[in-house]
């Protein structure tokens, strides 16, 4: 189990532009955490938009805030935070804000939550690209080569191929029969187990004839493992309770299932464009490539 860098807070991401259309070609070097009341964000100073979400900065970027409002900035050479207080606006530098009006105060000291962020940056434009013909027709069912599962997020799951099929999940010499469901995928809640290395195999079935069958391993973590894994992420609760860094952290613990339902809890309200990729990265890695098709055509649209 492989254990955290803990530097900063900032997300990486491709492909942000100053229009949805235009790529660029540098990293982010903050990530706007969001505060209260009005906060706004500019690329240069001319055009403002009213911000509901984190957002990845680059240096020139302008933040503005409103009448008793106030947001936070993360940045990754920093060991603490930037807060922006009210009727204030920064612009953002490499390693710093410079302020333009109002003031800025140092905050929260940060930890890290998540490692080979670089790695991330550099790769996750590849899951944009669809690989699969749309015309496809064959079962198939996929299955990730390892999952990671614990006694905190002991949930199995796999992309539903049709609605008229029902499962048999087979685990430690027991076959369980789920029944068919029209939700996009299929989600079993397994037992706490002893840490270690587990078998498994589904099926995809109609009525009782079995149809194709999948199999793979997950590791459940130790109590040891999860202990880290909760600590850190009680840590980034105390900072921003939304769904995108709680599902990041998942992701780098190999909890790819509960990274999932955390990304999909910060994209229930809005579409957040920018942060898209990690969903569809998490997608393809768990083997729900229909979803992440799905995902990555409305990706493109967008752009």
């Amino acid at each position: 189990m492989k254990r955290f860098d803990i530097r900063f807070i900032v997300i990486v991401m491709i492909c942000l532009a100053q229009s949805p259309t235009i790529a660029r070609p540098n990293e982010p070097v903050a990530m706007l955490m969001k505060g209260d009341g009005e906060i706004f964000f500019s690329h240069s100073g001319l055009k403002w938009d009213l911000m509901d979400r984190n957002k990845f900065l680059f240096p020139g970027n302008q933040i503005k805030t409103g009448n008793n409002s106030g947001c936070k900035l993360i940045f990754e050479d920093s060991d603490y935070s930037k807060y922006i207080e009210s009727n204030s606006q920064v612009i953002v530098q490499d390693e710093d804000v410079k302020v333009l009006s109002g003031n800025v105060s140092t905050k929260d000291k940060i930890f890290d939550i998540m490692s080979n962020l670089k790695r991330k940056f550099a790769t996750i434009q590849k899951y944009t690209t669809v690989l699969r013909s749309s015309k496809q027709k064959n079962i198939n069912l996929n299955l990730p080569p390892l999952l990671c599962l614990c006694d905190a997020y002991p949930t199995l799951a796999w992309e539903n191929v049709g609605p008229h099929y029902n499962y048999q999940l087979t685990i430690r010499n027991k076959r369980i029969t789920i029944p068919k469901s029209k939700n996009p995928y299929i989600r079993y809640q397994l037992e706490q187990m002893p840490a270690g290395e587990y078998f498994y195999e589904i099926a995809v079935m109609e009525g009782t004839q079995v149809i194709v069958t999948a199999s793979s391993t997950f590791k459940w973590l130790t109590k040891e493992e999860t202990k880290s894994i909760l600590e850190q992420e009680h840590k980034i609760r105390s900072v921003s309770n939304q769904g995108f860094l709680l599902g990041n952290l998942m992701d780098e613990a190999g909890l790819k299932i509960a990274a999932l339902d955390h990304y999909l809890n910060y994209f229930s309200n809005a579409y957040h464009f920018e942060m898209r990729p990690f969903l569809i990265k998490v997608y393809k890695e768990l083997g729900m490539l229909a979803l992440a098709d799905k995902e990555i055509m409305e990706f493109n649209k967008r752009r």
